[in-house]
């Protein structure tokens, strides 16, 4: 049997109750200290990732382990009982999976064996493991989705502020926000590349649809037919800049084992705040007056 503290193994118990190991945690999750098996008390050792290198105690080093890209064992020493292993996951001999919560992990294939339960949000792999980048990220849980949280958040502010500076209504500017923050979510969930640039060029790209979404209802409410080229070209910057700053954070974060709830948060509020300015920005050097509709 199993005993948690929040996310982490705590103790393991045989059939009659009695305690076989006992874990120390660290703050993060997935940070094992140190495990005592009877009267011995082992330490671990982990790499910048948090794969478990080794185990040492009083008298020495007690175990050892190296892995290559995607988690495969390839050399080890030592007998004790562990099974923290590859980003201090919990390894089962047995069938040599990883057990990463949501999911289980083979190291041989470097794929999830389940397909991703936020399904799409993601990513359009369903069984890719940390965008096939690890050996610098790593995924506790499988759910971190950064990329649908600030897409949907930036272009839920960059449709609403293109329908307000097209004089739109509240209800325009509501539905302008839905259909922006729904663009957003879906093309930050895609997340089909690593790089700064190619994460900026999909968030000029939420950023663009959001906003002429947005002008184009608040266009069809007014019944005017103008078109702030200005609010649409700040949406598009400023949707690239969110989207390159949020997507290197999350990795940066996963990189260093920062929770994952207020590095999501961080990010989108970064990405949100960058979308109203620019947006906001764009439109009214545009148009000084967009602010003062006249029916």
């Amino acid at each position: 049997m199993y005993a948690y503290d929040g996310d982490n193994l705590i103790e393991e118990t045989g059939s009659t109750g009695t305690a076989t190991a006992r874990y120390a945690v660290g703050l993060n999750i997935d940070e094992p200290l140190a495990i005592l098996q009877g009267t011995t008390t082992d330490y671990y050792q982990a790499d910048g990732l948090g794969s478990i290198t080794s185990l040492s105690n009083s008298s020495a080093e007690a175990e050892t382990y190296s892995y290559d890209s995607f988690g495969n064992l390839t050399a080890s020493s030592g007998s004790v009982i562990n099974r923290f292993r590859y980003t201090a996951r919990e390894f089962d001999s047995e069938t040599g999976l990883y057990y990463y919560r949501a999911s289980y992990y083979d190291p041989v294939t470097g794929r999830f064996l389940n397909q991703d339960p936020i399904a799409f949000v993601g990513g359009i792999n369903l069984y890719r493991y940390v965008r096939n980048n690890s050996p610098t990220l790593r995924d506790p849980s499988g759910k971190l989705a950064i990329g649908a949280v600030i897409g949907a958040i930036s272009g839920g502010i960059y449709g609403a502020i293109g329908a307000k500076l097209q004089c739109g209504s509240n209800r325009d500017i509501v539905i302008a926000a839905v259909v922006g923050a729904a663009l957003g979510g879906l093309v930050g969930a895609a997340d089909v590349t690593d790089g700064a640039l190619e994460l900026a060029i999909i968030g000029g790209s939420i950023g663009l649809a959001a906003d002429v979404s947005g002008q184009v209802t608040g266009d069809l409410s007014s019944g005017t037919s103008g078109f702030n080229i200005g609010s649409a070209l700040g949406a598009l910057v400023g949707g690239g800049i969110s989207a390159a700053i949020g997507g290197e954070l999350g990795a940066l974060a996963l990189a260093e084992k920062l929770p994952e709830l207020p590095v999501t948060a961080g990010a989108a509020s970064i990405g949100g705040g960058i979308a109203a300015v620019s947006s906001a920005a764009g439109g009214m050097a545009a148009n000084p007056s967009a602010c003062n509709c006249q029916k």
